[in-house]
């Protein structure tokens, strides 16, 4: 699971639907780019690990750009359910 922009919330019921809202939006079309590049990555380290003993690169940058985008877009919904 990524990180998420939920430790706003204050009660487990908003941080419960704050997860929901970033789960989809990691999802989301917007962020299919991203989270292909990640998917793509995690699979070759993980090839990699098994096979050679060592992945020689790890999925720090597009872990992030999942991160930025899916950030990008709960945000937005997130503070209209804190208002």
């Amino acid at each position: 699971m990524l990180l998420c922009p939920c430790f706003f919330v204050r009660t487990t019921a908003d941080a419960g639907g704050c997860f929901l809202m970033y789960t989809e939006c990691r999802n989301s079309k917007e962020c299919a780019p991203a989270k292909h590049h990640f998917d793509e990555c995690v699979e070759r380290v993980t090839a990699a690990q098994s096979e050679e003993g060592g992945a020689k690169e790890d999925c720090v940058e597009e872990f992030f750009h999942l991160a930025h985008c899916a950030t990008a877009c709960a945000a937005p919904k997130l503070w209209s359910v804190l208002k």
